[in-house]
This record gives C-alpha cells, sequence and structure tokens, in this order.
C-alpha cells in the first residue's frame, strides 16, 4: 500500500510540476506579445499626437508670419525704418510716425 501512496504522490508532483511549467513558458509568450502590442499602440498613439503637435505648430508659425511679411511688405513702414537715422531716440512724437503716445 506505501508503494501505491508514493508512486500516487510522485505521479501527482509530476504532473502539477509540468502544469507549472507549460504555464510559465505560456505565460512568458502570452506577456511578451502582449507588451509588443501595447508599445506597437503606444508609440502609434505618440506619433499621432506628435504629428498633430507639429502642424499645430507649423500653423502658428505660418500664421505669425504673415504678420512680418505684412509689415516688411508695407511701404510706410519701410521709409519710416528707411528714414530713421537716430539710434535709440525717442519716437513717441515723431511726426513721421503718424501717431502719437502720450
Amino acid at each position: 500500500m506505501r508503494l501505491m501512496d508514493s508512486i500516487a504522490k510522485k505521479l501527482v508532483l509530476a504532473i502539477a510540476a509540468i502544469m507549472v511549467t507549460i504555464s510559465i513558458f505560456a505565460s512568458y509568450f502570452i506577456v511578451n506579445q502582449r507588451s509588443a502590442s501595447v508599445e506597437s499602440q503606444v508609440t502609434q498613439e505618440v506619433q499621432l499626437v506628435t504629428e498633430k503637435t507639429v502642424r499645430s505648430i507649423h500653423e502658428f508659425f505660418r500664421e505669425r508670419s504673415r504678420v512680418v511679411t505684412t509689415l516688411a511688405e508695407n511701404p510706410f513702414i519701410n521709409n519710416w525704418f528707411a528714414n530713421y537715422t537716430q539710434r535709440g531716440s525717442n519716437i513717441d512724437s515723431d511726426p513721421r510716425a503718424g501717431f502719437h503716445f502720450e
């Protein structure tokens, strides 16, 4: 009777060890596959957000460059700077400016 008891215990332990080993390998591969999938999704989302931000920044600077282009093409501004000869002078009361600061 002891012989059967011992064999049964060994058999149960062997089967349990095999099941644990299979579970460890299966979970290792499943976790690796899931982590690769999550990494891919996160990378894709980061890329989309980055592209959206790049477009937003590009649009911001494009709109701001219109102000500079408008000022650079304005003959009044160009003439005023061409005739501005006193660096650092007070321009608040400059009659050429067409406006006065009080």
